[in-house]
């Protein structure tokens, strides 16, 4: 579709769009009747369809970049953790607050230490063991 293209700079590198950006960065394009993205219009034009409960991420990390090969396809979960966000930056995280290796995932899902779980333990013990002889 040379209407698409047109709107895209070539060469080394990312192709930047042109066209309308939204206030997100992104690239927008009306495509088959409807506003899109103009990094998944550019992926449906050069590989086909988008399968359901995927989206199409930028490797280059530019929002405005339209380059087929800097588009990948990832589950929504996957592209939050690809991303620069809390989410990912916490995932990338490998010592507790205190510096402890994360060694445990907890049924939360949460990633802990043992050795702050111990101390959280111990401190629990005492302070029950605490309140039992005050109230004797």
């Amino acid at each position: 579709m040379r209407r698409f293209w047109d709107k895209a700079t070539s060469g080394p590198g990312c192709w930047q769009w042109k066209g309308y950006i939204d206030m997100h960065g992104y690239g927008r394009f009306h495509f088959k009747g409807r506003a899109d993205n103009a990094h998944r219009v550019a992926y449906l034009l050069t590989f086909g369809s988008i399968p359901k409960g995927m989206t199409v991420d930028h490797v280059c990390r530019n929002r405005a970049c339209v380059y087929p090969n800097h588009l990948r396809l990832l589950t929504r979960g996957e592209n939050v953790l690809a991303g620069v966000g809390a989410s990912a930056k916490n995932k990338a995280k490998r010592t507790c607050p205190k510096g402890h290796v994360y060694d445990l995932i907890k049924k939360s899902g949460n990633r802990a230490c043992k050795v702050c779980i111990q101390a959280q333990q111990g401190r629990d013990t005492h302070r029950r063991k605490r309140q039992l002889t005050q109230n004797a």
